[in-house]
C-alpha cells in the first residue's frame, strides 16, 4: 500500500494511454502514528499534498481541477478545514496552493472510476500496464516501488 495519484494537463476526456510517466508518482505508505490508528482520509488528502508539492512549479497561476473519491478530501479542500489527523496535509496543500497562486477545484467522483490512482497507490503493476501501457518500457514493476514524484524516469 501507499499514495498514488496522477495528474493530465488540459481539459479533455480521461485517456491513461496519454500519461506521461513523469506526471504519475507512487510512493510507500508511511507509517501509522504511534496509537497505530488508521486514518484513510489522511493518506487521501497526503495524495493530493504530494500532487502539489510534485507540479506546483507546473502548475503555478492556474486552476486545478481535483478529482477525489474522498468525500472528505473534497469537502476539506472546499471549506479549508477538516477535523481530523486529515487536517495537517490538508494546510500543507492549502498554502501550497496559496503560495504558487494555485486555485483548486474539487470534485468527487465515484470509487469504481478512480482505477488508476488506486492502482499506483497499491502498486497494482498489472492494472497499470494494462491502463498505461506506453510506461512499459521502463521496467514498470521496478520503477514505481522506487518512484521518487516529479523526477522523470
Amino acid at each position: 500500500m501507499g499514495l498514488g495519484g496522477f495528474y493530465m494537463p488540459g481539459t479533455g476526456p480521461f485517456d491513461s494511454q496519454t500519461i506521461p510517466l513523469e506526471n504519475a508518482f507512487a510512493v510507500p505508505l508511511t507509517p501509522r502514528t504511534r496509537d497505530n490508528t488508521f486514518d484513510i482520509n489522511l493518506y487521501k488528502m497526503g495524495a493530493i499534498r504530494i500532487a502539489l508539492q510534485t507540479w506546483r512549479s507546473r502548475w503555478k497561476s492556474s486552476t486545478v481541477l481535483v478529482f477525489t473519491d474522498s468525500k472528505t478530501s473534497e469537502l476539506g479542500l472546499l471549506k479549508q478545514t477538516l477535523r481530523s489527523p486529515a487536517n495537517a496535509p490538508l494546510r500543507q496543500a492549502l498554502l501550497l496552493a496559496a503560495i504558487y497562486d494555485i486555485t483548486l477545484e474539487p470534485t468527487w467522483i465515484e470509487g469504481s472510476t478512480n482505477i488508476l490512482a488506486d492502482a499506483l497507490s497499491r502498486f497494482d503493476n498489472v492494472t497499470i500496464a494494462n491502463l498505461c501501457p506506453h510506461w512499459q518500457n521502463y521496467s514498470t514493476s521496478i520503477l514505481l516501488r522506487y518512484f521518487t514524484p516529479g523526477q522523470p524516469a
